[in-house]
């Protein structure tokens, strides 16, 4: 498997600690037009700094931020950890859902005001099963890799053989119970 999605390194760890099971992205510049939807349902996360802002966070996952700065990686690679399944997905053109969102994420309400309202209003959301792998897969950090794109095609396969849940069927569940709640709406299964 060689496709990944690039993601605030932030946002990766609390997801990897199963504190988050969503994203909410709008999509890169230098994406295809349709955007995150001609993506693959399962793929690798590729942990960025690209966007990521402290204030863009919100006080709760400061500790998270700070750990997540203290490991980053100055010699020019990567750490690959993390396999994610897309269980659903949707565009929310509703500023209002996408806010009642908050309790199951990290982002700020600034955040996800200024984000919704960039270019056309809305917001992709993924709800996501996230796998992890014992050790991370350290690449490089390739120029290809750069740049205000949502999607990254590795430059060789990784194996997924080991990868293992980050939260039970149980908790899974739980997680879709409330992102359900918010939505008003059933929005996938606990695989």
């Amino acid at each position: 498997m060689r496709q990944a999605l690039k993601e605030w390194a932030v946002i990766c760890r609390l997801l990897e600690r199963g504190w988050q099971t969503l994203l909410l992205r709008k999509g890169g510049l230098a994406d295809q037009p349709e955007g995150l939807a001609s993506g693959p349902q399962r793929f690798w996360l590729f942990p960025t700094w690209l966007h990521q802002q402290e204030q863009g966070v919100v006080p709760a996952a400061q500790p998270v931020l700070d750990l997540v700065r203290r490991e980053r990686r100055d010699d020019g690679n990567v750490p690959i950890q993390l396999l994610a399944e897309i269980v659903h997905s949707q565009w929310l053109d509703d500023e209002q859902t996408v806010l009642r969102l908050a309790p199951c994420h990290f982002w700020t309400e600034a955040t996800i005001r200024q984000r919704f309202h960039y270019r056309q209003p809305g917001l992709h959301l993924l709800v996501l099963r996230v796998y992890a792998v014992p050790e991370a897969v350290c690449i490089p950090d390739l120029p290809e890799y750069a740049g205000c794109r949502s999607w990254v095609q590795l430059a060789s396969d990784l194996s997924d053989a080991e990868a293992r849940p980050v939260l039970n069927d149980a908790e899974f569940a739980l997680r879709l119970r409330q992102i359900e709640s918010a939505l008003g709406r059933e929005v996938g299964h606990a695989s």
